[in-house]
């Protein structure tokens, strides 16, 4: 159907749906009891969240829940005829007055989750998007709780970062916090059957447990890792795992009480009872067994309230910036990737293949001028799937299929170089906040 400038396009399912029950308004010929726009839903969104007008969205839990608790519910109706009536016999116990009542009052307390772009900057370079999922509540207490979980996420922007992984989570407020939700979950009034049944259950599990836990993490606020720099070149001849040309990177530990948590640690890992935690502002060198030889050395360093284990002048540079910053809750988890990472990564697979291919090449070369199958008593010369010996130039024709299709992918990811992302979960007043920021190269 074409109208008023729309065009609309229906599926025939037969009699799921009988045409009198929404054909008419999907084509526009009859306007909704309750339409969208009268309703005013998606202005407050835009108004409250900042999205733009033209990209936003929501699920409404409480009316995805009226399908399991309302026979009437029109998707119940669709879901029950497609069963064969199955779906209606295993909603049976949630469609209960009581169970009406007290599920779809808990799905009152978590009403939607909203969606959408808080930024679209397309005319300067880099392309600048952000974006924003919400699951809202409307449950103070619950809410209040949960951000008492909020931690210390390290701003270390300064370094140009090439990867992060930050978890702010305050772990003295870990077992009180969960205690609180679970005796709240426990201690609610049900009589709706499958509610009480799983009320029973949960009482079964009492995380006071984990106060032994983590009271042997008391103080800390947040760990992360951050790598600023990392580049490789292909694996020396006669080993597989790649060189580290130039590596830069910070891990983390933000405590309110870093010497006690180092001697916890110590007393966990009997190889760091010997070492002392360097003093405030200090670092010092650890010789760590490691697979690969990195090009510089790995030190142990505490700063402020950071115990921090770096390597590389970029990591170094930020320490300072670091011991500045104190442990105030500020987040719960960030992730950060800069594809060129990626890319480089890529590109560095991709000459490992292309060196085995000349190989390859070379040895069927030499296969087809002697007239022998040199390789056929290989160990590594199998089929995957008949595990019958195969010629070096079956192999070399296997891998030049590897290599063109890691091409494909390398000019995919080549050109996503300088695009960087970040995102974040949180803890707010009003719900749980996902939000990302991202920065496209203008091509």
């Amino acid at each position: 159907s074409k109208r008023d400038g729309f065009v609309v396009f229906t599926l025939d399912v037969g009699d799921l749906i009988p045409a009198n029950e929404g054909l008419s308004i999907a084509f526009g010929l009859t306007t909704p009891a309750q339409p969208l726009k009268a309703s005013g839903v998606l202005d407050a969104m835009v108004k409250e969240y900042g999205f733009k007008p033209f990209s936003l969205g929501y699920l409404n839990h409480e009316a995805l829940i009226r399908i399991l608790t309302r026979a009437d519910n029109p998707v119940a109706k669709v879901l029950d005829k497609v069963s064969n009536g199955e779906t209606a016999t295993e909603f049976a116990p949630l469609r209960t007055a009581a169970c009406q009542s007290e599920i779809e009052g808990m799905a009152a307390l978590w009403p939607k989750t909203v969606f959408g772009y808080t930024k679209l900057e397309s005319s300067g370079s880099p392309i600048q998007i952000s974006s924003l999922l919400k699951v809202v509540s409307t449950d103070a207490a619950a809410m209040e709780q949960l951000q008492k979980l909020r931690g210390f996420l390290p701003d270390l922007s300064a370094g140009h970062s090439k990867f992060s992984y930050q978890m702010g989570l305050n772990m003295d407020e870990l077992t009180p916090v969960l205690t609180n939700l679970w005796s709240r979950a426990t201690q609610a009034k049900f009589t709706c059957e499958p509610l009480v049944a799983a009320q029973a259950e949960l009482k079964q599990v009492n995380p006071s447990m984990l106060g032994a836990m983590t009271g042997m993490v008391q103080g800390v606020q947040g760990f992360g890792f951050d790598l600023q720099a990392l580049s490789l070149k292909p694996a020396a001849e006669g080993t597989e795992m790649p060189e580290i040309a130039d590596l830069s990177f910070m891990a983390t530990i933000s405590s309110k009480q870093p010497q006690q948590l180092w001697s916890m640690l110590a007393m966990m890992q009997p190889e760091l009872a010997t070492m002392q935690l360097p003093a405030d502002g200090q670092s010092v060198e650890l010789p760590l067994p490691l697979p690969v030889e990195l090009p510089g050395k790995i030190k142990l360093g505490l700063f402020g309230k950071h115990i921090v284990l770096f390597s590389g002048d970029k990591a170094e540079a930020l320490t300072g910036d670091l011991a500045k910053q104190e442990l105030k809750p500020n987040g719960l988890f960030h992730l950060g990737l800069d594809y060129g990472l990626v890319a480089d990564a890529v590109d560095l697979l991709l000459q490992d293949k292309q060196a085995k291919l000349a190989a390859l090449a070379a040895e069927a070369e030499a296969e087809a001028q002697n007239g022998t199958d040199e390789s056929a008593a290989a160990d590594d010369a199998y089929s995957d799937e008949e595990f019958t010996p195969m010629s070096a130039a079956d192999r070399k024709e296997r891998a030049a299929a590897e290599v063109e299709e890691l091409k494909a992918g390398q000019a995919m990811i080549n050109g996503l170089r300088g695009m960087r992302l970040s995102s974040n979960l949180d803890f707010t007043e009003s719900g749980v906040d996902i939000s990302a920021d991202m920065e496209l190269p203008k091509k």
